[in-house]
């Protein structure tokens, strides 16, 4: 999420109001909510390629749009997708627009056997833990990433779940009041 809304020109919760197919594509956006870049009620897109992401009218979505000149844009290869009302994600770009104390905390795990079979990396559950309380839970990508979302300042636990073909590990995290954005250095998996 850092580094995808640290690039885009536009970030916004949207629904699709209008898809114009004929060259150069043309997307009309109604902003719900922008996180990022233009605030007026609605916006028209004209995006640059074939490779962008697949429209359809009352579509309701997360958009990070690259501009790529003054009158085109590009969302191809980003984190554009379909939401859901109250998705981790929106809550994070919430944060990151008004400067809230605390981060969007992510990572990913690494070592031999992630290397050698991915299928281990994939769905590891990593957890951030204050005290005994549990304060999310996530599950990592097929190439063992994970973002655990907005955490508070503050020290966590950060705990990998142990597998039945990998151990379990964890390391405190310190979450500052101003990090924003919080890449935690690789988390070494070991198989058993």
């Amino acid at each position: 999420i850092c580094s995808e809304y640290t690039r885009a020109k536009f970030v916004a919760l949207v629904t699709v109001d209008e898809v114009i197919w004929k060259p150069p594509l043309q997307v009309r956006l109604k902003i719900i909510e922008s996180f990022k870049g233009p605030t007026e009620p609605e916006v028209t897109l004209q995006l640059s390629a074939s490779a962008e992401f697949s429209y359809s009218k009352g579509q309701r979505l997360l958009v990070y749009a690259h501009q790529r000149s003054t009158t085109t844009w590009s969302t191809a290869c980003t984190r554009t997708h379909r939401v859901e009302t109250n998705e981790f994600e929106i809550v994070a770009l919430r944060s990151l627009r008004e400067n809230q104390p605390g981060s969007l905390v992510y990572g990913e795990l690494w070592g031999p056997i992630v290397k050698q079979l991915t299928q281990y990396a994939a769905k590891v559950t990593v957890s951030a833990n204050n005290g005994s309380k549990t304060v999310i839970k996530t599950a990592t990508d097929s190439l063992g990433r994970f973002e655990l979302g907005w955490l508070n300042p503050g020290k966590y636990t950060l705990i990998v779940e142990e597998s039945r073909a990998t151990y379990g590990t964890w390391q405190t995290i310190v979450v500052e009041g101003n990090s924003k954005c919080l890449a935690l250095k690789p988390i070494r998996l070991q198989g058993r």
